[in-house]
């Protein structure tokens, strides 16, 4: 299989209330999106890694001989489709620039998945919390939580597929996964853990330092 990876790293981190993006900021010696970036260059795994993210940011990136940079957009659908542009191959795997603690033998899970015949994987978690359904102020439904999983990144896809999938889809999407699912195409997943977690806070870093200094077995 020729597989391609991306990595997200457009954000400008409102969420964040920082002057400085996120994925720039430091876990360890080294900023936050060159952890899940390191692990797919030395995984040896891909044909093309492309690293999504703002021309403003440029003076942040470490430049690396062997990643492409493609300019992003406003929102992470639109940076999707620009990093999938003219991508060749038969999959991509998309990774967020903000996720530090990816692994080697979750890239491997995915690929396991796709050497099997899967057109689109995500990773997941389960659902440890009650789900409340409100409406008008109200709860009004708690389901079965045993029905949910929490998603996370990497996800990987056929790349004809997603590519179509960008190109059809005309509403905003926050994750890749649902383009196939209105293209009709089932969704596969793989396990994913608590410790791969998402920086969107301060208090997430903080979660990630302490990850970092005191790791789990």
């Amino acid at each position: 299989m020729n597989i391609a990876a991306i990595l997200l790293c457009a954000g400008d981190g409102s969420r964040f209330g920082s002057s400085l993006p996120k994925q720039f900021h430091f876990l360890g010696e080294k900023k936050l999106y060159r952890h899940p970036l390191d692990i797919l260059i030395e995984s040896q795994l891909f044909s093309e890694i492309r690293i999504v993210g703002q021309k403003k940011h440029l003076p942040y990136f470490d430049p690396h001989p062997s990643c492409v940079f493609v300019e992003g957009g406003n929102c992470r659908q639109e940076s999707v489709r620009l990093g999938l542009f003219n991508l060749k191959g038969d999959f991509v795997i998309i990774c967020e620039g903000v996720r530090p603690f990816l692994t080697l033998q979750l890239l491997q899970d995915h690929i396991n998945k796709l050497s099997l015949g899967s057109v689109a994987v995500n990773t997941c978690i389960p659902c440890t919390d009650t789900i409340n359904i409100h409406k008008d102020g109200l709860i009004k439904d708690i389901p079965d939580r045993k029905q949910f999983f929490r998603g996370q990144t990497p996800q990987s896809f056929s790349i004809p597929l997603l590519q179509k999938g960008h190109e059809i889809n005309t509403k905003e999407a926050t994750d890749d996964c649902s383009l196939l699912l209105e293209l009709g195409f089932p969704v596969d997943y793989v396990f994913g853990s608590e410790k791969n977690l998402k920086i969107t806070t301060p208090y997430d870093l903080e979660v990630a330092t302490h990850f970092f200094s005191f790791p789990c077995k």
